[in-house]
């Protein structure tokens, strides 16, 4: 009997604990409810008081979660501060872990310590608070004439799209700009190229680690390209061309070899053109009477980076014109150059070689080197620009000019231009008498401009093309010599094949008489091939579906 009165009482004890507990967890929600009813702006120490009770009464009813979750894991260790019906935030916070994982081994904790020392702290740019641009209509020019001399700086850039639709905000609108001298278009501020190579350091240092990973996955990647190799010999015109290269170098070596008339298969390649390798450091001839036409890692010794733009062949494969990016900025510099001879020229701004050449200086030209800008009395000697081009470059039907794409500030191609390089009779044009003339100029900020060549050669095809929108122009290259009494060439004025329409993309290609075009014209999902006829375009009115033995829609005779 006693016994079993025991058993009771305590079973009665453990039921009086348990209601107790409940009627408690009751009265805690109840007052974290009661905190959200009266505060509608709750501070954060009690919005996470309150996170860590929930989590406390969770865990208390479902110990499982506590192996289940870090967060809850976390929220454990400051459980006891429940019990006594107070929680103080900040004692919990800083008080040490009542439990922790497998301790780590000291040697282990001096490695980490050592090397937590090791890294250094990272940069940390200027924070300039005075800085801002305006957002809205800046102050008319008048006012900024009648601005005192001893104002303390300029007006800040415009910060609101030209072509938006919105009215400008007047006044305009201060906008903190901290960061903004980091913006450095002509990379040459010192402090901003001082700061990424702070930023480059660091990112070595605290990646250090990764070094021998780096070179495995090197190693890994080259093994499975096979470095001493060659393209397979492309016929055009005279020769055959290829490129070969060399395991170690970086850069290809362009090559051509004589092609018969009306060879379709190249000759046999010789056995034993790598064979000197090894010994020489040299490759040999691929093919008989193998000629090479540009030596790209001659161009690249001493430079830290160049990378190869475009090469073309003039129509009479005398002259090569090719485009080399010096910098990694994609801006690209324009040479041609006489492949028998070897002679070769950078092309340079004539503008700026017009603006010297008027007050008072003469230009200097030379061959594979730099044009000088010098005065009368040749003591003071100056750089004269380097022409600077998207890095596509065409030539035309007479070989002696060049078609070539400038950029404007925002790196953007929008101008498409003509110069001649060379005379009728292949001698090299001055740099003081070349003139640029402008064929296109592309306003609209969301276009960019690409010049290209027919697969048959016989037009100059520009294309202006944003994301969604596109609209192509041509100029046939066999009439490009005609000039008139300047010197202007007569058929200069491009011919478009169709406007440019909201939602429709389109480039075309000449075949037979007729312009072969992709397009989604039509609301078609993907593109289709259709045709015109040169010279009857019709705006895309024209146009023909291409089909083959169809019921459906217009077949081209």
């Amino acid at each position: 009997k006693k016994q079993h009165h025991d058993d009771e009482s305590q079973k009665n004890g453990k039921k009086d604990r348990l209601e107790g507990s409940d009627r408690s967890q009751h009265n805690i929600i109840q007052l974290i409810l009661n905190i959200f009813h009266r505060n509608s702006i709750i501070p954060f120490a009690t919005m996470k008081a309150i996170f860590l009770l929930l989590s406390s009464l969770l865990i208390s009813q479902y110990p499982g979660l506590q192996a289940w979750s870090p967060s809850f894991r976390k929220v454990h260790r400051h459980q006891h501060y429940f019990t006594t019906g107070s929680y103080n935030i900040k004692k919990a916070v800083n008080s040490p872990r009542p439990f922790a994982t497998a301790p780590l081994a000291n040697d282990k904790k001096m490695s980490i310590i050592e090397a937590a020392k090791k890294v250094p702290p990272p940069p940390i740019p200027f924070r300039d608070t005075s800085s801002f641009v305006l957002a809205g209509k800046l102050p008319p020019p008048e006012t900024e004439a009648a601005t005192p001399s001893s104002s303390p700086s300029p007006t800040p850039p415009l910060r609101q799209s030209p072509s938006s639709t919105n009215p400008l905000l007047s006044p305009p609108r201060p906008i903190p700009d901290p960061y903004g001298w980091l913006r450095d278009d002509s990379r040459t501020n010192q402090d901003v190229l001082d700061h990424l190579r702070a930023e480059n350091e660091y990112g070595k240092q605290i990646t250090s680690h990764l070094e021998n990973l780096r070179e495995e996955l090197y190693e890994e990647m080259k093994s499975n390209i096979k470095e001493t190799d060659y393209t397979t010999p492309v016929a055009k015109g005279k020769y055959w061309y290829y490129f070969k290269m060399q395991e170690g170098v970086s850069y290809p070596v362009y090559c051509r070899a004589p092609r018969k008339e009306g060879e379709m298969f190249h000759p046999p390649i010789c056995e034993d053109w790598n064979a000197n390798v090894a010994s020489t450091n040299q490759l040999s001839s691929l093919m008989e009477g193998e000629e090479i036409y540009l030596d790209v890692p001659a161009l690249a010794e001493d430079k830290p980076y160049l990378s190869v733009g475009t090469i073309s062949i003039s129509p009479n494969q005398e002259f090569l014109g090719y485009t080399l990016d010096l910098t990694g900025g994609e801006t690209c510099q324009l040479s041609v150059k006489h492949i028998s001879s070897g002679k070769e020229w950078v092309l340079y701004d004539v503008n700026e070689i017009n603006v010297r050449k008027n007050i008072g200086g003469k230009v200097k030209a030379g061959v594979g080197g730099k044009d000088v800008s010098e005065p009368e009395n040749g003591t003071d000697t100056t750089t004269t620009p380097l022409l600077e081009c998207d890095g596509s470059v065409v030539w035309n039907d007479q070989n002696t000019a060049v078609f070539f794409v400038t950029m404007d500030e925002a790196h953007r191609p929008h101008r498409v231009y003509r110069r001649q390089v060379f005379k009728s009779d292949g001698s090299y044009v001055p740099p003081e008498q070349q003139k640029d003339e402008l064929l296109l100029e592309e306003r609209d900020e969301l276009f960019n401009v690409r010049i290209t060549k027919t697969f048959d050669g016989r037009f100059l095809i520009v294309r202006s093309s944003s994301k969604e929108s596109s609209e192509v122009h041509y100029l046939k290259l066999s009439h490009d010599s005609e000039s008139d009494e300047e010197g202007r060439v007569v058929e200069n004025q491009l011919t478009c094949i169709a406007k440019r329409r909201p939602k429709v993309l389109y480039r075309a290609t000449h075949c037979q008489g007729y312009w072969l075009i992709q397009t989604n014209y039509g609301e078609t999902p993907n593109l289709r091939l259709m045709a015109c006829p040169v010279g009857n375009e019709g705006n895309g009115e024209s146009w023909q579906n291409v089909l083959l033995d169809s019921e459906d829609g217009d077949n081209l005779p």
